[in-house]
This record gives C-alpha cells, structure tokens and sequence, in this order.
C-alpha cells in the first residue's frame, strides 16, 4: 500500500503569482502557519511561513521571493511502511506533502493520517525499513512513544521473548494496570495465554479478533501483527479496544429504539411549538411532523442528528432546538466538518497546547469542544468527518473528556451534540465510511427536514416572509407578479430554501418597478415559464460539432451558478466545483458579464 491510499486529498494551497495580502488571508481563515506554493499547472514549488509573510511590508508584492526550501515531500508511490520512519527522523515536521511524478501536489500526511495508520497496526507488518534486531531502539524513539500516546486504542509491544518493551496510556485506562507494571517483564508469566503470544510463535497476524483477559475480567477486541527483521520475527505488536465501548453503543440504540417509539406515541399534529421554533416558516404536514419531534427531544440532553438536502434549513432547526433547551442561555458552537481541511479538524475541534506542533500559535488554541461548554456543539456536514478523527470523537461522546492536541492534561466539559448531514450515512457505514459506533451515538434522535419540493404548500408563505425580508433591507415596497408565482409553484428547487432566498433578493435587487415581472428573475425561470407554449421540436437539420455542445453547456452551467448565487462569484464557484482562475478563464472566453 502506497502513501497515495490514506494522504489527505483537501490541500490549500496558493500560486507563486499571488500576492502577500492573499497568503495573509489564507493564514487567517485558516489558522495555517505554512501554505504550499504551486504554479499554474499545480507544480509543488514549495512553501511560505506566516512569520516570512508578516515581515514584508508591500502586501501587493507577490510571494515568490518567500518561498521557502523548509520543507519534506515524497512522491505518491512511497509506501506507506516508508512514513513513519520518515515522521520519526524528522519530529519537527507535522506535514509531509505528496507529488506525483510530474511534481504536481496531490495531497499531504499529517500526524494524524500516522496516527490512523498506528492504531491499525498493520503499518509495522513486514516492515523491514524500521526496525533492527533490538526492537527497543525504535520503541525508545520519544516522537513515537508520543504518537502512540495519542492513540484511543491500548497498545503494547512485545520482543521475541515475550518482554513487554512499551505499553500506552490507554492500555492503563483500558485494561485498569499502570504501563510501569508490565513494562520489562515477561508477557509468558503474567499471561501466558496471551493472543499476542500465539502470533509470535507463529508469525501469522490476527484482526479483530476479540480477546477474554481472564485475570482481569477483561474482553477486548484486538488486532495482533509480528514484527519481522528480513522475515526473522523480532517481536509483536497488539492494538486493542474495550468491547464494553461496543456493547455500551448496542445498549445506546436500543435506548434511542424506545425513546423514538415513545414519542412516535405521544406526538400530534396539534401540538404547540415554543416560542424558538417560530422562526421557522411552514405549515405542511410533513414539516409540522418533523419540528414537533424536534421540540419535543429540545427537552432532553440526548445528541439529535438533523438530515435534509442542502439548504433545508438544519442550522435553523438546530439553533431552534438549542434555544429551547435548558442550555439555551450558554454557547451554541457550530463547526463545518466539510469546511475544515482534514490536517486541522482535530485541533478545530479539541484545540492546542502551546508548541504542539510546528507552527503552532504561542499560547495554544481553545478549541470549539471547549468553547460550548455548558451549551451545544453543531456538528454540520458530519457526514464529511475524515474517518481518523471519528474515533476521536466517539471518546469524548462517550466519556465527555479529551486532550488538546499536544497536550497532556485530561478536561472534562458539558455539552450537548446536535449533528446534522445531507448525506446518507447508513450507507456510509455500509461501505465502512462512517464508524457504526459513531453514528449510533450521534443518531438517539432523528429530525428528517423535507425538501422543498415536497412542501410547495409552504412556497408562497416563505415568499412572502423574505420579500419583506429583502424590501425592508434594500428599502423597496415590491412584490412578485402572479406568472412569476405560477413558475415558482412549478419549480423543483434544488437549492430549497436557500436558493429561493437568493432568487428572490436578486429579483429585489434588480427590479425597479413595484411589480416583478418574469425578466427580472433568473434566467432558467423564464425557460421555465417558455416550456409551457412549446411546440413539438423540429428535427434539426443540422448537428453542432461536439465542441460547441460542450461550450453551450458550459457557458449555460456557469449563467446558472450565477444566477443561483445571486451573482456572488465566489458561490457561484464553488457551486460549479472550479477553480478561481478556470471561472474567470470561462467568463471571458463566453463573454459572460
């Protein structure tokens, strides 16, 4: 398996051609300390510090003179036993960047892609480039005890005569034996029944195999791999977990079952909603339906996962569900976990000691878990939460602690979870996307927000509740013609509420008559409204070339973007998944204003 299997994919990176205010704003955003540096055709050409950066006073200038040879890259079909060692001969380094062999910059490793890999195990099988015949030197490595500290999992590791060489923190916390108990003794005589025992006789590793530690009435599932020197077994290595954390999630679904049909019982159409949830415009069954539910667990201080297309308003119902609540006095942090790059959700979410890492900012970094204490933790787009980071949050869900990032120190803090996804994650966990464990935690309730294509019951109230919105704020007194009604009706709203919001201040925007008219909306509303006077379609007596089939669509997609954007081009972008300068390219190259 190749570096290319586990890199983190989501790189933020800068051209050589940009200039020093832009890096200062990436910095900013995104609390880098390094950004890579690319040219126009990706090319990796190196990177620029913060601290580089803040000492050039012309913030026009561009970043080429900055660049910076302070850095490790490897190329795509590294194997991943080569990394570690890697990270190990080079601890000050928390990134290591991957080009493929043009030199193009397709991802990076972070620690925590290391870590991911450490709590499998299997990155030590077979891996001849690590180690040497005494298997304590590379276990002695301070930067590797530190990594295996980090882990969730137990670890511990023996030589080929059963001595035990290192165990971590959590094999204490896990099995309830302090590390100094068992370190340098022999694993033959204090449990010679072990698994791990087994693997070094035979050198063949064992996965998820689950493990009844009779003297200490223990059962863990664990995965053993032999550590080899040119095919000659040196030792072994076990990563384990507590299946009472398995059971505990078992006991955790059959909880929310009970509660969801208890209210399933309780719930009617009828039932008054609180004074926060009046915000939120609607009357349709379905909708009704959904925020009673959402009232009604507002109570309680289970975690609720919040599903619907994008746009259907889960912030909204997720704030709604916070204010009426008895923490609705404290936070309510939210946290976009598709908009965080995966090298920084970790110390998004759990913050950072001072010089936790290279780069770190001086004085560390509270993180959003500890920012709501007290209050809520919005989880939006959790379906995007990379997968070495789920076990991560699954421990502070279950036992409401965790460690800043470089830290040592254990806090405990209150805070309710409401997570909220546009994607389907029981499919996710059926194609080992998403921990199974994770989602039966995060999913005690269940809020299912409709679309709005199946609630048209609901579009002209909200039509009506945002042309007010949008007259007051533009200082206009306009309303919509009946034809533009009539399309509206029609209309499938991909974008649901939010799209609708912004075709409407964009036809406020653009209108200056006291009636908007069919003109003034986006252009694919008009083709909407075309399509009711058609005629059958002549055949064409002439085919375009390909090529202009292609133009025709794009120029159209790029119309479209902009129009659902309302003209924001920066949206319109990222609606269309293109690149800054590809969207600028298209625009002049179709002419499009």
């Amino acid at each position: 398996m190749t570096v290319e299997t586990y890199m983190s994919k989501k790189v933020i990176s800068i051209n050589e051609e940009e200039t020093i205010e832009r890096a200062l704003d990436i910095f900013k955003k995104y609390n880098f300390s390094y950004i890579p540096v690319v040219d126009d055709m990706n090319r990796f050409l190196g990177v620029v510090s913060e601290k580089d950066v803040l000492g050039i006073e012309n913030w026009k200038a561009n970043i080429k003179s900055i660049i910076s040879s302070d850095y490790i890259k490897v190329c795509m079909e590294t194997p991943k036993s080569d990394m570690i060692k890697i990270f190990l001969e080079n601890p000050r380094f928390s990134i290591i960047y991957v080009v493929d062999r043009k030199g193009i910059l397709v991802g990076l490793v972070t620690r925590n892609d290391i870590l991911k890999l450490l709590a499998s195990g299997d990155i030590f099988f077979n891996n001849n480039t690590l180690f040497d015949e005494n298997i304590s030197n590379i276990f002695n490595n301070p930067y590797l005890k530190k990594l295996l500290n980090c882990l969730h999992e137990g670890v511990i590791v023996v030589d080929n005569n059963t001595k035990v060489i290192f165990a971590n923190r959590a094999y204490s916390r896990i099995l309830g034996v302090q590390p100094h108990k068992v370190l340098n003794r022999f694993l033959s005589e204090i449990e010679p029944e072990a698994k791990i025992i087994q693997v070094l006789k035979t050198g063949v590793p064992m996965f998820e195999q689950t493990i009844n530690i009779k003297s200490l009435g223990t059962i863990i599932v664990a995965n053993i791999t032999p550590l080899k020197m040119d095919e000659k077994i040196i030792g072994a290595i076990s990563t384990f977990s507590d299946i009472t954390e398995i059971i505990s999630i078992a006991n955790q679904l059959e909880k929310a079952t009970f509660l969801n049909d208890f209210l399933a019982k309780e719930l009617k159409e009828d039932t008054p909603l609180p004074e926060s949830f009046k915000g939120i415009i609607g009357s349709s069954k379905k909708l009704k339906k959904e925020l009673v539910i959402a009232a009604r667990v507002a109570k309680t201080d289970s975690s609720v996962l919040i599903l619907g297309e994008s746009g259907t308003g889960k912030e909204l119902v997720a704030k709604a569900i916070h204010d009426s609540s008895s923490r609705r006095d404290k936070p309510f942090v939210k946290i976009n976990c598709a908009a965080v790059p995966d090298n920084l959700i970790e110390s998004e979410l759990f913050g950072y000691e001072d010089g936790a890492f290279t780069g770190a900012k001086k004085g560390g970094k509270i993180g959003k878990i500890e920012q709501a204490d007290g209050g809520t933790l919005f989880l939006d787009e959790i379906g995007d939460m990379p997968l070495f980071m789920q076990p991560k949050l699954l421990r502070f869900l279950q036992e409401k602690e965790f460690e800043k990032v470089g830290g040592i120190k254990t806090q405990r803090v209150d805070v309710r979870i409401i997570a909220a996804t546009n994607r389907d994650l029981e499919e996710m966990v059926k194609n080992k996307q998403f921990r199974e464990d994770l989602f039966y935690r995060v999913n005690v309730f269940t809020i299912n927000l409709p679309p709005l294509r199946e609630r048209r019951i609901d579009i002209v109230s909200l039509i009506k509740h945002y042309t007010k919105v949008y007259n007051d704020k533009y200082e206009k007194n306009t309303d919509f013609s009946k034809e533009c009604l009539e399309v509206f009706l029609k209309y499938e709203w991909p974008g649901n509420i939010r799209e609708l919001k912004n075709v409407i201040e964009h036809a406020i925007v653009m209108s200056d008559d006291s009636i908007i008219t069919l003109d003034k909306l986006p252009r694919y509303f008009k083709n909407l409204s075309d399509k009711q006077d058609e005629k059958l379609p002549v055949p064409p007596t002439k085919i375009k070339k390909l090529n202009d089939i292609i133009k025709d669509v794009e120029k159209q997609a790029i119309i479209k973007a902009l129009d659902i954007s309302g003209q924001n081009k920066s949206r319109a972008i990222e609606l269309l998944g293109i690149s800054r300068r590809t969207f600028y390219k298209k625009m002049k190259e179709y002419n499009i204003q």
